[in-house]
């Protein structure tokens, strides 16, 4: 078995006692002690434990208060807790159960008791993580494009209106990137539809390595990708845009992917300190700013102006549903 037990208890004494009655058990091949319930706290901040003993000669609000402070630590919730009362009240068990912990036994427990009593809460444990880490993992394939690994649609709807309210709050600037591939169609239509995912890949890659760890990176749909850049002024966010720029330009697309010259266009909407925006508005304008980049020769970068200052050649048709449709300019 291997396991990891913490005991507590103030009287080493006691702490000897039940060392020696947790280890007898053959369950653990390694034991933390500690006296105070600041010292066990502490070791849960160092070492994984499985399962925690304490020790104490009489059940009290005060010997356990401790406890509450387990819930704050999402991995420490799931610890089964076994308290030994040397006073045996008969009300102890049911006040240990309700102050968090899973039992509350007499220190002269047979160790045959104690050993199924052990591997029962363990297994219990060991199905609850196991619950729990299959949850985390639906959870993230929820939100994440399967091709490329960033995040998905989905994931960008959720993280751009959560931005937008802190920015709202906080008055601190935002930057809304938009990529597009140029001349995607032209890679499944010669080179062939596996040709086009390596390359999604090859930029997915390249986007995730050019943005900050608090960055939102997200495939858009097609061959179009977003960053979501909190706290970034416009010039912060158009020298980061210049530097994606370049860098997948310099990607060489021959060879395995064909004669194809990757290039990507980028529409930039950045957001000041003082001005108040939502979703729909922001994905329109800064898609505004991508189709004057493909519409300008491609390659480049632009960010939106208002609509008073420039006309569009030609109409585009909103590419965001489920937010709101742009206004049509």
């Amino acid at each position: 078995m291997t396991a990891t037990a913490l005991i507590l208890d103030k009287s080493a004494d006691r702490r000897r006692g039940l060392t020696h009655l947790v280890t007898g058990t053959g369950c653990f091949n390694q034991v933390f002690c500690c006296a105070t319930g600041r010292e066990a706290l502490k070791c849960l901040e160092r070492e994984e434990v499985d399962m925690i003993f304490h020790g104490t000669r009489q059940v009290s609000s005060k010997n356990l208060s401790w406890l509450g402070r387990l819930e704050k630590n999402d991995s420490w919730l799931d610890i089964p807790i076994l308290v030994f009362s040397a006073a045996e009240q008969a009300e102890d068990r049911i006040f240990c159960i309700e102050a968090g912990a899973a039992d509350c036994l007499s220190p002269r427990i047979p160790e045959r008791e104690l050993r199924a009593r052990i591997l029962r809460f363990l297994s219990g444990k060991k199905r609850i993580e196991k619950l729990r880490t299959t949850n985390e993992q639906l959870a993230r394939m929820a939100i994440t494009d399967p091709l490329t690994g960033v995040g998905n649609r989905r994931h960008f709807d959720d993280a751009l209106i959560a931005e937008l309210k802190r920015n709202n709050r906080s008055h601190t600037p935002l930057a809304l990137l938009m990529i597009d591939i140029d001349h995607f169609k032209r890679v499944n239509d010669s080179i062939g539809h596996q040709a086009g995912d390596r390359i999604l890949k090859i930029v997915a890659e390249t986007l995730r390595v050019s943005v900050r760890s608090y960055d939102t990176l997200c495939r858009f749909g097609g061959e179009e990708f977003a960053i979501i850049m909190p706290d970034t002024s416009a010039g912060q966010a158009s020298s980061v845009a210049e530097r994606i720029r370049r860098e997948i330009a310099a990607i060489n697309a021959r060879g395995a992917h064909g004669e194809f010259p990757l290039t990507v266009s980028i529409g930039l909407r950045p957001v000041r300190e003082t001005e108040t925006i939502d979703a729909a508005q922001l994905i329109a304008e800064a898609d505004q700013a991508l189709y004057r980049a493909k519409n300008g020769g491609r390659n480049r970068i632009e960010i939106f102006r208002p609509a008073e200052d420039f006309i569009f050649a030609q109409p585009r048709r909103p590419r965001f549903s489920p937010l709101t449709p742009a206004l049509s300019l």
